[in-house]
Formats: structure tokens, C-alpha cells, sequence
């Protein structure tokens, strides 16, 4: 039992570095669900199985990074931009000392992938409009 829950998150971590690494080098709206599951080495339907929807390869990696951001959007002022709130999110995580250098690339790459993407933008919007979607476990 032990060893199948392993593989079920070395599996699910497997997509999500890989389709990370996809989306950071060619944009998040330009790569399939199913290249990323190619370049896994699954299939659609395992990613499907791991993932609810394209957007959450993006966040379903880091569950506490993503409450935050959400966190800090749905908390935003009334009348600021959602753009405008995770932007603030992600200077105050860059100025912060205990962000490694492998934490800050992936943050910078995240940024740049949710300000390039209708979708990923569209996903925070309705994130922060009720309880976001997690992705099954």
C-alpha cells in the first residue's frame, strides 16, 4: 500500500516537473496535455487521473505556494486588479531571504507563464472567486 501511494506521487510529480518544464519553454497555451504526457511517459488519461485540468499542472505542484498566491489575490483590496495583486505576491516573494535560487526560477517562470496565458489568468480570476480546484490526490 505504502509503496503504491509512492509511486502515485512520483508519478504525479513527474507530470507536473515535465509539463512545468514544457510550458516554461514554449508557453503554457502552446503545449498539449497530451506532449506533456508523451514527454512523461503516460498517457492522457493518467495525467487526467492525477490532474483535473491543464491549468492545474501549473499549480498542482506546489499546493502551499498556490494557497498563498490565491491567499493574496482573494485578499487583494477592493477595485485592485488580480494582475496587480500577484504581481505584489511575487516581489515580496523575491525580496524574501529563505526563497532558494531554484525557488525564485521556478517562481520568475511561473509569473511569466500566468501573464502570457488568457488561461492561467482566467484560472486565478476564478480562483479567486470561490475555493479553488484541487487536484485529485
Amino acid at each position: 500500500m505504502v509503496e503504491r501511494a509512492a509511486r502515485k506521487r512520483e508519478t504525479r510529480r513527474r507530470i507536473a516537473v515535465t509539463a512545468f518544464g514544457l510550458f516554461a519553454r514554449r508557453g503554457f497555451d502552446q503545449v498539449t496535455v497530451a506532449e506533456v504526457a508523451e514527454a512523461a511517459g503516460v498517457t492522457e488519461k493518467t495525467v487526467f487521473n492525477h490532474f483535473r485540468s491543464k491549468e492545474d499542472l501549473v499549480y498542482g505542484e506546489d499546493d502551499a505556494f498556490q494557497d498563498a498566491l490565491l491567499a493574496a489575490v482573494g485578499g487583494r483590496p477592493p477595485r485592485e486588479p488580480v494582475l496587480s495583486a500577484a504581481r505584489a505576491f511575487f516581489l515580496q516573494r523575491y525580496r524574501s531571504v529563505e526563497l532558494d535560487p531554484d525557488a525564485r526560477r521556478r517562481a520568475t517562470a511561473l509569473a511569466e507563464l500566468v501573464a502570457a496565458s488568457p488561461a492561467l489568468r482566467a484560472r486565478s480570476a476564478r480562483s479567486t472567486a470561490g475555493t479553488p480546484a484541487r487536484s485529485p490526490s
